[in-house]
């Protein structure tokens, strides 16, 4: 089974997640930029303290129109100096050299910073060249968009509630 999406199933995908969430009371968001395929995406923002810093993670699930599959774009702040991380920031904070297995080590391989295609910012972003493979090794997700933040998500700090994968993915 493919591991890729339409933009349809994935709009339909996003709104299932915005609606669940409000039921849990979590903060996911559907933010629509324009009417065109690709001009969604779902939003999370969330405050964590890490090593004695307080941060700002605001990620944004986006539709790949290139890969036909759903791809992370996130920024991470400073709260006390409102600055955001670059990439070697986020590298020498976040990601503990000695604890990355194979598996970890290729995924921050495809770590990257490039411009927001909606927001025309800076947003660090797991490019999405694998994404089509990995998720055609869970043909029975019912919810493709929340198989991949399962996924990818804990990599870059943005890890689910349980209920999700619960309601969700496999009724």
């Amino acid at each position: 089974m493919s591991g890729n999406l339409s933009w349809d199933d994935f709009k339909s995908q996003i709104k299932e997640i915005v609606k669940f969430s409000e039921t849990i009371n979590d903060n996911w968001m559907l933010e629509e930029i324009n009417d065109d395929p690709g001009g969604s995406l779902l939003k999370y923002i969330k405050i964590q303290s890490i090593k004695e810093q307080i941060y700002k993670f605001e990620y944004h699930i986006l539709y790949s129109l290139s890969y036909s599959v759903p791809v992370i774009y996130f920024n991470v702040i400073k709260i006390d100096t409102g600055q955001l991380l670059t990439l070697e920031e986020f590298k020498e904070i976040f990601v503990n050299k000695n604890d990355l297995d194979a598996t970890k080590s290729d995924l921050y391989t495809v770590l990257t910073q490039m411009e927001h295609p909606l927001k025309f910012r800076p947003f660090l972003v797991l490019h999405p060249c694998k994404t089509e493979e990995v998720l055609s090794n869970f043909p029975d997700s019912r919810n493709k968009v929340l198989t991949f933040i399962s996924l990818y998500g804990p990599f870059i700090f943005l890890n689910l509630e349980l209920d999700y994968g619960k309601e969700l993915n496999f009724k």
